[in-house]
């Protein structure tokens, strides 16, 4: 597929006008006009629009050999979206019906403008803290910076609601089949939108007292704005969609009864049992999980009247255990708070500064990588906050049941004979760091079991639920599952698409033949 965008008539120089008007984007937009190919770096235009055809024989030979002879973006990407290069033009003297749009790949999550919004809907570059799985395997990634997808399709989407173009879609026809999703984290969201798309009646349910999950609680409001959040609740809700808050199944509300009541069921329920620390120490006051640290701040930031202090880094020192997201996610919200100085620990050793040869392009680059965290620490305190292979031995009291600081050791790796990597001490690099405030990032085991254990559903050996291969239904009939509850800790994007595809595996169960999207955004029927 090489169509890339579709003008009326324009000339040139009004196309590269509007392109560089309306796409807000921070960069070089010449980078970004030769990545595209626009005219005239080879581009030929033809009584069927603008084709793009330079990157079919420029890419490298590997990459043409992969197995579904796909450009690398598109070849890396999460939701296996086929794709062209380039997804959004301003219209000035045409209407937004005048234009065909298409766009790159990881943009399942937003509905993008105009004929975009008709192919997708929840698309990805709604949510700026979304994965840019495609970027790695970017052409000019090999050797000068890639293209960076995801600030042009925040830009994208959030001028598409500014202008109006984003619009309720509700549905044309009833099934009169219930739907309950548990859990409004990305995955039950995307789930959600897809059936209710398909017309079925959809209700979701949320413990929290908004919607939204991860994404509403999980990520901090200078990484997601919760208004961008929002925006897509309310959009869900004109369409049709119900949202009880405030009422945990398997506590408040019977898995049981709810999905007695319903025709299917979609447990949305994430991976939301943490990792533990059980090293000497640890019952101290002031050691806590990086996501109560995270969710009671955006609540106090979202108005709700709670005790946080704490939690509460501010003039303290603080000590984050694990690296990730997560841990980045706590130090920035630490240093906002005005904590006095923030150390992160990672057990592992350092990425390389380059792709290792056992981690070739396009695969994603496995390399040392400075995260906003990492760079507004190192602004403050002049030091980057991480500190690599250090393990924790022991929490240490000040005499009055709380933590005063951390006794660790330094550790390498090596391979052993079978190629396995092994962790040892390094004797004599024993070292006390301070710190009143231990934040523990370190991953999360799996589903918390309430809901679990009241249906009885069958667990994989990981302990979150099992299901066929290439499928979302459970050991349960009717209950289906995705995202973090089914294959584990993993990204957001992972999870919609996950929450996409077992919408239309519900349908399909229910209806039969199914109009909704498989990978990629093609519409086909699935194996009995």
């Amino acid at each position: 597929m090489t169509r890339a965008i579709k003008f009326p008539n324009p000339s040139n120089e009004q196309k590269r006008g509007w392109l560089s008007l309306r796409i807000k984007i921070a960069g070089d937009f010449k980078k970004v006009e030769g990545a595209l190919g626009i005219l005239p770096t080879g581009v030929k235009e033809n009584n069927r629009g603008l084709h793009h055809n330079r990157w079919r024989n420029s890419r490298p030979r590997g990459l043409r050999d992969n197995p579904k002879n796909l450009q690398g973006c598109a070849y890396s990407c999460i939701i296996q979206l086929l794709f062209v290069f380039f997804s959004f033009v301003g219209v000035q003297e045409y209407q937004a019906s005048d234009i065909e749009i298409y766009h790159c790949p990881n943009c399942q999550l937003t509905q993008g403008p105009l004929v975009l919004k008709k192919r997708r809907n929840w698309h990805r570059h709604d949510y700026s803290e979304q994965e840019d799985s495609c970027k790695g395997a970017c052409v000019l990634g090999i050797n000068s910076p890639a293209v960076t997808i995801k600030n042009i399709e925040c830009a994208i989407i959030d001028h598409a609601f500014e202008m109006g173009w984003i619009k309720p879609e509700i549905p044309h026809t009833h099934t009169g089949k219930k739907i309950s999703v548990i859990g409004s984290g990305p995955a039950g969201l995307a789930a959600a939108a897809q059936l209710n798309k398909a017309g079925h009646t959809v209700m979701v349910y949320e413990r929290n007292d908004r919607v939204g999950g991860l994404l509403r609680y999980g990520i901090p409001t200078m990484k997601l704005g919760k208004d961008v959040v929002q925006r897509r609740v309310d959009l869900m809700t004109e369409e049709g969609i119900t949202f009880v808050c405030g009422q945990e199944v398997g506590k408040d509300l019977s898995a049981c009864k709810i999905m007695e009541e319903s025709d299917a069921m979609v447990l949305a329920l994430g991976a939301t049992y943490p990792r533990d620390l059980p090293i000497p120490g640890r019952n101290l006051n002031g050691i806590h999980f990086a996501m109560s640290f995270l969710e009671t701040w955006q609540k106090v930031q979202s108005g709700n009247e709670m005790d946080y202090l704490k939690l509460y880094a501010k003039d303290k020192d603080v000590v984050i255990i694990g690296g990730g997201d997560t841990g980045c996610d706590c130090i920035a919200t630490s240093l906002r708070q005005g904590a006095k100085s923030i150390t992160s620990f990672e057990i592992l050793p350092p990425p390389p500064p380059t792709w290792a040869a056992n981690n070739p392009w396009p695969t994603w680059p496995r390399v040392f990588k400075v995260d906003y965290g990492h760079e507004e620490v190192k602004i403050k305190f002049g030091k980057d906050p991480r500190i690599f292979n250090i393990k924790s031995t022991e929490f240490v009291d000040d005499g009055k049941g709380n933590v005063s600081g951390i006794k660790t050791i330094k550790v390498e790796w090596k391979k052993d004979e079978a190629g396995r990597w092994n962790m040892s001490d390094v004797p004599g690099s024993e070292e006390f760091i301070k710190c009143d405030l231990v934040l523990l990032a370190m991953g999360f085991l799996g589903p918390e079991k309430k809901i679990l254990e009241e249906l009885k559903a069958k667990l994989d050996p990981r302990g979150n639920l099992e299901t066929p291969r290439n499928k979302y239904s459970t050991s349960i009939p009717n209950v289906y599952a995705a995202g973090d509850c089914r294959r584990g800790q993993s990204l957001v994007v992972w999870a919609i698409s996950e929450g996409r595809q077992a919408a239309r595996q519900v349908d399909f169960d229910l209806m039969g033949p199914t109009s909704l999207a498989g990978p990629g955004g093609i519409v086909y029927q699935p194996e009995q």
